[in-house]
């Protein structure tokens, strides 16, 4: 599990000695850091944005109008042809088979806005599902059950949408990418477990935006306590779930103190008792928080939206690593009070779906998703999301903003060859190798959304 970049307050109490019996100098550190830690429970309880003292002031987005109206809804166009109509499809006929290929007529715009009775289904699976140069495949909007394709592979030749940039769709839509790991030495298509964008291709989907997607404590969190208090205003909901980041040193697969928790509610700020302290939202959780998480003034600890309304996910049952055993190994050298390290031999068959859009001519516009069990371990090529050899045209006309990345199994995002692609707002967690990659280094002018930070005097 790669970091999750916080820094530490505290540690395990164990102790490194050497042979001799002798406390080495992770006594001292651990001294020091229950030295720091007291004094963080007798600093003021709220720390505001503006109170903390960190020597570097984060960017802020502009808080954007979520109540503005939508417009430009795909699913609302005219002319739409059902899934179910045999008329969208090349033969005639809709697809009923497991893993059956199959191709959307020419020329037409298919609507998808349930879960396909016959092939698609979580049950029955669509083999490669190929929407041609001329065609279009929108993923609606269902307030009742919401949407849902499973599928091997799909091969975006024309264009797969759902929602638009004016349009954030509120309700539940899910892309399920089923697949095995290939026997060794089997080569297989690229469209196997993905979504790829090629040609002159679009890809665009857009769930609704939260806002932030993550911030930070404003209050430390104490062991079995079940309410947040977070310096930024957000709007997430109910049955959501957050991701409480370790404030503790070691940060990895076999020890660490993150937690992902479920939002029980998030009430209006004036209806509590935090209003006009400087708080930024009050979140209650489902469940008690397990560990400790630091907020003193020179550092607090985050926390992250891992949900979103659109899922793009890898089959529960071929996606997790199969080799996870032994949970950890030991090092003959002592840091921080252990010999504990993850593994080099487990946790390299991880096997989840990937997207990839290719070329200078395609186009992928990824915002408010959530990528869940995604990328493949040591695959070149399959992550989570890939911008391949893109160049300058086809980067400025894409992006991926305030999204989430979590339980990947290689890496986040990649950027290959390409440039002026904006990569904002997102948040990742529990990911295999490198996250923010580029690939060649040749990418460039990649835009800053809003202003760089400026160190503080």
């Amino acid at each position: 599990m790669a970091s999750s970049h916080a820094h530490a307050l505290h540690l395990p109490t164990a102790v490194d000695k050497r042979r001799d019996g002798k406390h080495t100098a992770a006594h001292a550190l651990l001294a020091f850091l229950t030295a720091l830690t007291m004094l963080s429970r007798a600093e003021a309880t709220i720390i505001t944005v503006d109170a903390n003292s960190e020597r570097i002031t984060l960017p802020s987005p502009a808080t954007p109008d979520l109540a503005a109206a939508r417009s430009g809804c795909p699913h609302e166009a005219a002319q739409l042809i059902p899934w179910h109509d045999p008329a969208a499809w090349t033969g005639g006929a809709v697809p009923a088979t497991a893993g059956e290929a199959a191709t959307l007529a020419a020329g037409v715009t298919v609507l998808l806005q349930d879960e396909p009775t016959g092939a698609g289904s979580a049950s029955t699976p669509l083999g490669l599902l190929t929407i041609p140069s001329t065609s279009e495949l929108v993923l609606g909007e269902n307030v009742a059950s919401g949407t849902l394709l499973h599928a091997h592979g799909i091969a975006v030749e024309g264009a797969l949408r759902a929602g638009a940039e004016s349009c954030r769709l509120e309700a539940r839509v899910s892309i399920v990418l089923h697949g095995a790991r290939p026997a060794g030495g089997e080569v297989v298509e690229s469209w196997y477990k993905g979504i790829v964008v090629s040609g002159a291709g679009t890809l665009e989907l857009h769930g609704k935006q939260f806002y932030h997607t993550w911030t930070r404590l404003a209050r430390r969190v104490t062991a079995g306590d079940t309410t947040l208090l977070l310096q930024g205003a957000v709007n997430w909901e109910p049955g959501q779930q957050v991701l409480l980041v370790t404030t503790a040193l070691k940060d990895a697969r076999d020890w660490h103190r993150n937690e992902v928790l479920t939002i029980a509610a998030v009430p209006p700020l004036q209806d509590t008792e935090w209003a006009g302290s400087g708080v930024g939202a009050v979140v209650v959780l489902t469940s008690a928080a397990q560990h400790d998480h630091e907020a003193i003034g020179a550092y607090q600890g985050e926390v992250a939206l891992l949900s979103r309304q659109i899922v793009v996910q890898g089959a529960d049952g071929d996606s997790p690593p199969t080799d996870v055993a032994p949970a950890s190994c030991t090092h003959p050298q002592w840091r921080l009070g252990s010999n504990s390290v993850p593994c080099a031999t487990t946790h390299l068959t991880g096997f989840g779906g990937h997207i990839l859009a290719a070329g200078p001519e395609a186009t992928a516009k990824v915002a408010g998703v959530e990528l869940f069990q995604m990328g493949q371990t040591n695959e070149l090529g399959r992550y989570p999301l890939h911008f391949h050899v893109m160049g300058a045209q086809g980067g400025a006309r894409s992006y991926m903003r305030d999204c989430s990345v979590h339980r990947s199994y290689y890496r986040c995002v990649s950027i290959h060859g390409t440039s002026y692609v904006i990569i904002s707002q997102n948040v990742a967690y529990d990911v295999t190798g490198y996250c923010y990659y580029l690939e060649v280094r040749v990418e460039e002018l990649q835009p800053q959304p809003y202003p760089k930070p400026e160190p503080q005097a």
